[in-house]
């Protein structure tokens, strides 16, 4: 056979949105070989990460008022993600 049966997700992969029902298990699942330094995020658990692109537009009458609003949005930025209000 030239390709294989099992779906190959080297380097990396997502399985996309699929239903969580028949597969192997019930529930949607099939199955998986891990190799050293990789791991499994399951995205209906809230594990993973999503790019977050965050837009900004300050007005400053001169450099200083400029700055000074620059480290309040670094304040109120950290204070968020500590809290996880992002």
């Amino acid at each position: 056979m030239g390709g294989s049966i099992v779906p190959s997700f080297e380097g990396g992969g997502s399985t996309g949105s699929r239903p969580r029902a028949g597969g192997i298990d019930g529930r949607g699942g099939f199955l998986g070989i891990l190799h050293g330094n990789e791991s499994i995020d399951d995205h209906t658990k809230g594990q993973g990460t999503a790019p977050v692109t965050i837009n900004f537009n300050v007005q400053a009458t001169d450099v200083d008022s400029f700055r000074r609003s620059q480290r309040q949005i670094e304040r109120d930025l950290v204070g968020a993600v500590r809290r996880g209000g992002m």
